[in-house]
């Protein structure tokens, strides 16, 4: 009973995850004039859709689908591949990412930075003349 309860229970956060995944396609697409593909960047820093909550709703999603596939398999090898993940994720937006979007975006990015998290969501919407840092 457990494990169909389980099997359920996965597949709420893999569903999550795949509707953010595509959501956060279209935003970098239609309003940054770009794509999700490292060699075809968006041309205009994305802050509408789930942009607005937090700063990288893409590996957000990601790491939904692998949690809903810890559970749905009850794996701890998936555990601690997610561990992992997170750790490398973290880094590399941390290393590389982050600073190529702060020299390409400059203040405005900064602006975004200050007041958007990079993996826990804002309760309320940014807004491009938001001050509050969260």
């Amino acid at each position: 009973m457990l494990s169909i309860y389980l099997y359920c229970v996965g597949l709420l956060p893999i569903t999550i995850g795949v509707i953010v995944y595509f959501l956060s396609s279209y935003a970098f697409v239609f309003s940054g004039k770009g794509t999700p593909i490292p060699s075809a960047p968006p041309k205009e820093l994305v802050v509408t859709g789930l942009y607005r909550y937090v700063r990288n709703p893409m590996y957000t999603a990601g790491f939904f689908v692998l949690v809903g596939e810890i559970l749905l398999f009850q794996s701890k090898g998936l555990l601690i591949y997610f561990l992992v993940l997170f750790g490398i994720f973290n880094i590399l937006v941390v290393a590389t990412e982050e600073p190529r979007l702060k020299k390409r975006f400059g203040e405005s990015y900064n602006r975004y930075c200050k007041s958007v998290g990079r993996w826990i969501p804002r309760l309320t919407p940014y807004r491009e003349d938001d001050t509050k840092s969260h």
